[in-house]
């Protein structure tokens, strides 16, 4: 004869099943025994017992056969259908149920109103299937899936609760159906499971645990998928899902990679205060920073979002330890703010409107390649390794307060970027277009600039484009620029834009030669930077660019003849007398270095002669200079007033035929050198 279930679920079982100290158990306790119609400390089974013993469901699953508890349970589902108003006495309810090999494979489990059945705490030791049930909002909180479950082509209706659930064996949603929330809270997944091809309502997860791969493959969720706090030690697949409100991580713990590809979140696509680990040592790091950089030998899965698509997508408040890569991704805006990022980020082939990065971190390399962003506000953000953005356009973007380390953007588009006070020192820039970018304050020197287009650019005094060909600065750049270039020899006045020769080579950015192979671009270049130069009135980068150009013309001319070709030499007196016309200094030091040596020179030889009041001449010759020094002063006195005015001054005049033809010599120098300072002059006040 049957008699009642002696089984009951005592608080302390419960709590211990969901891990729980005693005060936050408390609320939970109360509103576990209150949903279910019991006013009391603990829930007894409404079942009957069986040949005087526990009901089928709270026996040993080795005493009862699978096919006979998957009977009693319908069974008990009926009986609920034919007394709806007092909840046929609870039937509904498999509370700490035990079952064996289970099999419901295409079963009704609807009930009346809002009756569910209750799996609380159950315990699936055996193999459940669940295949193409019907489930009213099934209450699975706390249950046990030791055998393998299959939940294929399921429907559930109504909110359904996975919390705290644990998945030890293989899992399967292929194809099920949820109508409104489904939780999986603090859910454990201990081996493989899927949700593949699944459809929901909208899915919430809080504090899941995975120690297994766990894939929402093929899912489509009509509301919002939250994941929060979780745990996963292995990959976690969110492959070619269709999210038709926001997909949110927030607070989760990575081990592994997470995998977000060929994924459409019709809202935001935002992962937010979540740590990608390569190992449990990272967790113990407190600044991304100090840690160890990944081992080239080790492979580790990367972080992907690759062919995402979404309004907007942020990454914010993350650390990543891991390789980072963003393929192929459509967005309104992709947000990078306070993230930490320790391997390499690829960012390729995005089409964006917006990319904006606050008070971010990138230690390794960065790859924008073939990315194509209208607008980029990159904003205090640091760069410590190589960006590569080859053949990326980054129009408008922006770059205030951010570091870059070396820099390719070679063929890029940065067309009207504000580059303001930021270091491109070194930067592949060859090809790139920076038409009216701002430059102001930005620091070019060392950079390849061969074939980039400077049109409408916009300078200020702080921008540097020149730099010495080392560098540290050498003892003589601390002197003015008027000073060096005063000095005919033995300066090094030579001012680079391209590439630096002390610029440390990498991976991704071959070490540069001091001179571009190609001298005619580098010449190009040098005219454009002196219109720009011109255009926002920096007369100093405007000859020193002018001068720079020329200096290369100079070496093609010596390159393609010989020492003694008339152009070469002319090129050559040109760039010793006056700088190409551009060092008014320079004219000045000639003239006198000219007079000094005319000066010495007219002693040697007897070139000359002094003449006295009574008009006897007396050869003016060294030995006559070594008895009387004031003769040297009235030799060069002579000179300066030969160069400048022509006539003989000091009472020494030229008494020999080579005295006079060098005399000749001097007299029209001195017209010439005048004539080279009223030309420098107005080529500067031309300007």
């Amino acid at each position: 004869m049957d008699t009642g279930c002696d089984y009951v679920l005592t608080r302390e079982e419960a709590r211990d099943r969901y891990d729980r100290s005693e005060d936050d158990f408390d609320e939970l306790w109360t509103s576990i025994v209150e949903s279910r119609g019991l006013d009391g400390e603990v829930w007894s089974c409404p079942h009957d017992g069986v040949d005087g013993g526990n009901c089928v469901f709270h026996r040993d699953p080795g005493e009862i056969d699978g096919d006979r508890q998957a009977e009693a349970l319908l069974e008990a589902l009926a009986a609920v259908e034919r007394s709806p108003r007092d909840g046929g006495h609870r039937h509904n309810q498999l509370v700490g149920a035990t079952f064996g090999d289970l099999d419901l494979d295409g079963a009704d489990l609807s009930l009346p109103d809002t009756a569910r059945v209750d799996f609380f705490c159950a315990t699936f030791a055996g193999a459940a299937d669940f295949t193409g049930c019907r489930l009213p909002a099934p209450t699975f909180a706390g249950a046990v899936f030791e055998g393998r479950t299959q939940f294929d082509d399921a429907i559930f209706e109504g909110r359904v609760f996975f919390n705290h659930a644990r998945f030890d064996a293989e899992t399967t949603f292929d194809g099920a159906t949820f109508d409104e929330t489904v939780s999986f809270d603090e859910a454990t997944f201990a081996v493989d499971t899927y949700l593949v091809r699944v459809t929901f309502a909208d899915v919430a997860a809080d504090g899941p645990r995975s120690t297994a791969p766990v894939s929402f493959y093929e899912s489509t969720v009509q509301g919002d998928f939250d994941l929060t706090d979780g745990t996963f030690d292995e990959p976690l697949y969110l492959s070619s899902m269709t999210v038709e409100g926001d997909l949110e991580l927030e607070e989760c713990e990575f081990f592994e990679s997470l995998t977000v590809s060929d994924t459409q979140a019709s809202d935001r696509l935002v992962t937010q205060s979540c740590q990608f680990y390569r190992t449990a040592t990272d967790a113990t790091v407190d600044e991304i920073a100090g840690a160890t950089p990944t081992d080239a030998d080790t492979d580790y899965s990367p972080v992907r979002y690759n062919r995402v698509e979404t309004d907007f997508f942020a990454f914010d408040d993350c650390r990543c330890f891991r390789e980072f890569t963003c393929a192929s991704a459509r967005a309104d805006t992709l947000y990078l703010q306070e993230s930490a990022f320790l391997d390499t980020v690829t960012l390729a082939s995005l089409r964006l409107s917006t990319l904006a990065t606050r008070d971010a971190w990138f230690g390794d390399l960065v790859k924008l390649i073939d990315c194509r962003i209208p607008r980029a506000e990159i904003e205090e953000t640091v760069f410590d390794g190589h960006v590569n953005g080859t053949h990326a356009t980054l129009t408008n973007a922006s770059f205030p307060d951010s570091e870059l380390g070396t820099v390719n953007f070679r063929q890029a588009d940065l067309t009207a970027a504000d580059l303001s006070d930021t270091s491109l020192r070194g930067a592949d820039l060859s090809s790139a277009t920076l038409s009216r970018a701002v430059l102001k304050g930005a620091d070019l020197r060392g950079a390849d600039l061969a074939g980039a287009a400077l049109g409408g650019v916009h300078i200020d005094e702080e921008t540097r484009f020149l730099h010495p060909p080392v560098d540290e600065i050498a003892a003589e750049y601390s002197l003015p620029l008027w000073l060096r270039d005063a000095v005919p020899l033995g300066s090094s006045t030579e001012s680079y834009c391209g590439p630096d020769p002390k610029f440390e080579s990498t991976d991704e950015a071959p070490a540069a030669n001091d001179d571009w192979p190609d001298r005619d671009a580098a010449t190009t270049l040098y005219r454009r930077i002196e219109t720009v130069a011109g255009n926002h009135g920096r007369s100093t980068l405007q000859r020193r660019a002018f001068v720079r150009g020329q200096d290369l013309r100079h070496k093609q001319i010596r390159q393609s003849s010989s020492a003694l070709d008339a152009r070469y030499l002319f090129s050559r007196l040109q760039r010793g007398v006056f700088v190409y016309g551009e060092s008014f200094a320079r004219v000045v030091v000639v003239s006198f270095t000219i007079i000094f040596v005319f000066g010495l020179l007219y002693p040697l030889g007897g070139l000359t002669s002094t003449v006295a009041p009574d008009g006897t001449t007396t050869p003016l010759t060294v030995a006559r200079v070594l008895d009387d020094p004031l003769l040297l002063w009235r030799s060069v006195y002579h000179s300066a007033m030969m160069f400048a005015t022509g006539n003989r001054y000091g009472g020494i005049e030229a008494t020999t035929t080579l005295g006079q033809a060098v005399t000749s010599v001097e007299a029209l120098l001195g017209p010439t050198m005048l004539a080279l300072v009223v030309f420098v002059l107005g080529r500067r006040a031309a300007r």
